[in-house]
């Protein structure tokens, strides 16, 4: 995992393991993450920006929900698995960690991310895994390897906090490169 450090001009501001939810959650209203991208921008289908502004300013009031506990569940289980599948589908043995840092962009100080995982691939170095669960009706959005708004738009925001080249979803199948 040391080539991660290496590649990524993003900051590491705490370690999401080792601060308790509230911490973190707190940690989340001092920056544009991800997933405030796509709402900010009007492609996020579950908030809009007035959404992202009241959780900065007034704390998030959603707890999760059936989903989103699956899906926290599922993540580093679709972590372990995704080299296997990859070497199925590629030929091509990679590693993918979890990395549990909150990260900050290095000049632009409000941009921050969650990123779901690394991968160290020996062709093209570090990038990020964005791991996504979807039930049968969010399935129909991933129809033909296509990624919804919502989500390239956090991934290019990863892409940018860190520095990093590309990234690979795991909707739990198959994967598809971002570049």
């Amino acid at each position: 995992m040391s080539m991660a450090a290496e590649q990524m001009h993003a900051l590491k501001i705490t370690n999401a393991n080792e601060i308790t939810r509230e911490e973190w959650l707190e940690s989340r209203r001092k920056g544009i993450g991800g997933s405030d991208v796509a709402a900010i921008l009007g492609v996020n289908p579950y908030k809009s920006s007035f959404g992202v502004y009241v959780d900065k300013v007034e704390g998030s009031t959603f707890e999760g929900n059936v989903h989103t506990e699956f899906g926290n569940w599922m993540e580093p289980h679709i972590r372990a698995e995704f080299p296997r599948r990859f070497k199925r589908f590629e030929g091509v043995d990679i590693e993918v960690y979890e990395y549990p840092y909150v990260l900050q962009h290095p000049a632009i100080e409000f941009f921050i991310a969650n990123i779901d995982g690394i991968v160290e691939h020996p062709e093209h170095g570090t990038g990020i895994i964005e791991i996504k669960t979807a039930g049968e009706m969010q399935w129909k959005q991933w129809q033909e390897d296509e990624i919804p708004d919502a989500y390239y738009c956090q991934v290019q925001h990863y892409l940018n906090v860190t520095g990093l080249a590309y990234a690979y979803h795991s909707p739990d199948r198959a994967h598809a490169q971002w570049p």
